[in-house]
């Protein structure tokens, strides 16, 4: 039952962090062009700008998950919880600019929990099935991917970046649900 318990939980977050980070990708240069008219040369850079913060991201998830007290928990748990935040925000700034670094703060946001998730689903197979079990919760990550691929430019288009942005923060909580209810801290445990 546990081993299913965590299975289940590390496919549910691999999903959702999926969604929220490859549906960011695929939506952001059609925001860029649509709602900002911006030429290509600009998304270009814009798009460049929003991939260069995420190296923060890595940085801090990988320094904040050893610290006493924080972990790998809650660490997901911080940053689940502010990208919901921030995906609620992003679409009301309305000058070029400013939506071009809220959306580098939210690209921050929801890379880091993926990049956690590799150490945590690691950690919480016990070595006897740690190879197929992250091999199975990944499978379920990069099926994900390829739902988004098909989806998110099709949804973007259909119903406008507010809805999808929502739909990214609600996808955020329904992460940050399941972790808080479903996952033990791995920090400083024997593997």
């Amino acid at each position: 039952p546990k081993l299913r318990q965590i299975t289940l939980f590390l496919m549910i977050v691999w999903a959702c962090c999926c969604f929220t980070y490859y549906g960011l990708v695929f939506v952001y240069p059609i925001a860029l062009e649509q709602r900002y008219a911006m030429e290509l040369e600009n998304q270009y850079f814009a798009v460049f700008l929003a991939a260069a913060a995420e190296v923060p991201g890595v940085l801090l998830g990988m320094l904040i998950i050893d610290i006493e007290g924080v972990g790998r928990r809650r660490s997901i748990l911080a940053f689940l919880l502010a990208g919901a935040f921030a995906a609620l925000i992003v679409p009301f700034f309305s000058d070029s600019t400013q939506f071009v670094a809220a959306n580098m703060v939210l690209k921050t946001l929801v890379n880091t929990p993926f990049c956690i998730l590799y150490v945590f689903a690691a950690e919480l197979f016990p070595t006897s099935v740690r190879a197929p079990g992250v091999a199975a919760t990944t499978t379920v990550q990069w099926l994900s991917n390829m739902l988004v691929a098909a989806l998110f430019p099709v949804l973007a288009a259909a119903l406008g970046m507010r809805t999808v942005l929502s739909g990214f923060a609600l996808v955020c909580v329904l992460a940050w649900l399941v972790v808080l209810a479903c996952v033990p801290e791995t920090k400083g445990l024997a593997l």
